[in-house]
C-alpha cells in the first residue's frame, strides 16, 4: 500500500511535466470590433419596456404591442462616417426627431450616445450592451426626467435590419 501511493504521488508530481509542452492550439480571434462599424447599420426596433422611475419597486411594463402592434417597426439607422442618423417612425412615439447628428462619449469604450436631433435639443441615451459589428441588438435606455428627477426610463431593443 505504502509503495502505491508512493508511485501514486511520484505520478501525481510529474503529471505536469507531460501536458506542459503541449502546444497551444486556440485560434486568434482577430482585432476588436469597432464600435463605429457596429452601430453603422440600419436598426429595427422589436421590444420597449417602460419603467416607472417613482415606484418604490421600479415596476417595468413591456409596451411592445403599443409600438409594434401593426407590424410596422420603427427604424433608426445610424451613419458612422459622418455621424449622422435618420428615424422612420413610421407614425409612432418617437423622441429622436426625423434626423440629425450622432456622437459617442467615447469612440473606444462608449456608454453612451448624444443625439443631436436638427433644430432640437440634444437627447442622451444610455448603451446597456457594447455594439460591435457582430452583435445582432441595439439595447439602449432613455430617461425622462421632471424637475431633474428621472420619472420614467425606456429600454429600447432594436434589431439590426442590414
Amino acid at each position: 500500500m505504502k509503495i502505491t501511493l508512493k508511485y501514486f504521488f511520484i505520478l501525481l508530481m510529474a503529471a505536469p511535466l507531460f501536458t506542459a509542452c503541449v502546444e497551444d492550439d486556440t485560434p486568434d480571434i482577430g482585432e476588436e470590433g469597432s464600435k463605429l462599424d457596429g452601430i453603422n447599420a440600419t436598426w429595427r426596433l422589436v421590444e420597449v419596456n417602460q419603467q416607472d422611475d417613482v415606484s418604490f419597486t421600479l415596476e417595468t411594463r413591456n409596451i411592445s404591442d403599443f409600438l409594434l402592434a401593426d407590424g410596422n417597426a420603427p427604424q433608426i439607422t445610424f451613419n458612422s462616417a459622418d455621424k449622422t442618423y435618420s428615424v422612420d417612425a413610421k407614425g409612432k412615439l418617437n423622441f429622436w426627431g426625423t434626423e440629425g447628428s450622432w456622437t459617442f462619449d467615447d469612440d473606444v469604450a462608449p456608454t453612451n450616445i448624444t443625439l443631436s436631433p436638427t433644430g432640437e435639443s440634444d437627447i442622451l441615451v444610455n448603451l446597456t450592451a457594447t455594439i460591435r459589428p457582430v452583435d445582432k441588438f441595439l439595447q439602449i435606455e432613455f430617461s425622462r426626467d421632471c424637475g431633474g428627477t428621472s420619472i420614467i426610463t425606456y429600454l429600447y431593443k432594436y434589431e439590426r435590419a442590414n
